[in-house]
């Protein structure tokens, strides 16, 4: 069977017709795409033009320089996309655990190799997220360690530091809540 697209780049609105060819003879359907369509949450995905070539390691020292490359190439990539969300770029692809979740799960049960990888990007996002020096977070609190070490070793009084930890917890909290509530949205589209 062979399947063909009068018009693979239309837009919002435009009619996208398949036309599928097999021992029946030729079968064809229309389908207009909704406004924000492509986004793959229902029917089809659009992904890029990419292929990837699995390479097996000769020996457990190759495997482990592998593995550090891979895991140096996901930082670096996770890096620049929270540099981007805090320069105002990208937010609207800011998601909280139900965006990654409905995100992830086209990745699971692929393959193993994508599961695996799947999974360390989320603990890579995670170690990334944890670092920002926000009150509540362990940047938060190794930013707290170096106002001390300024201090001259003096450290906060215990009701500014429960203050500031109390204001960046409910800044968590509202941001995981919005987060929430954006993925609910976003889900139901």
């Amino acid at each position: 069977m062979r399947t063909t697209l009068s018009d693979p780049c239309a837009s919002d609105g435009q009619s996208v017709c398949p036309e599928s060819t097999g021992d029946a003879g030729a079968v064809a359907s229309s389908s207009s795409p909704s406004p924000g369509a492509g986004t793959g949450r229902i029917g089809i995905q659009l992904t890029a033009n990419k292929s990837r070539k699995n390479v097996k390691a000769d020996s457990t020292m190759q495997a482990a320089r592998m593995a550090a490359a891979e895991l140096v190439r996901l930082t670096g990539g996770c890096l620049r996309s929270f540099a981007a969300i805090f320069a105002g770029k990208d937010v609207d692809k800011l998601s909280g655990p139900l965006g990654t979740i409905a995100h992830g799960s086209q990745y699971v049960g692929q393959s193993l190799v994508d599961t695996l990888q799947f999974m360390v990007l989320i603990n890579v996002n995670l170690a990334v997220l944890n670092a920002i020096p926000l009150p509540g977070l362990d940047g938060g609190y190794a930013a707290l360690l170096l106002l001390e070490t300024v201090r001259g070793g003096r450290k906060l009084p215990d009701r500014v530091e429960n203050a500031i930890n109390n204001a960046g917890f409910l800044l968590l909290f509202a941001l995981a809540l919005s987060l929430f509530v954006k993925d609910t949205i976003d889900l139901t589209r």
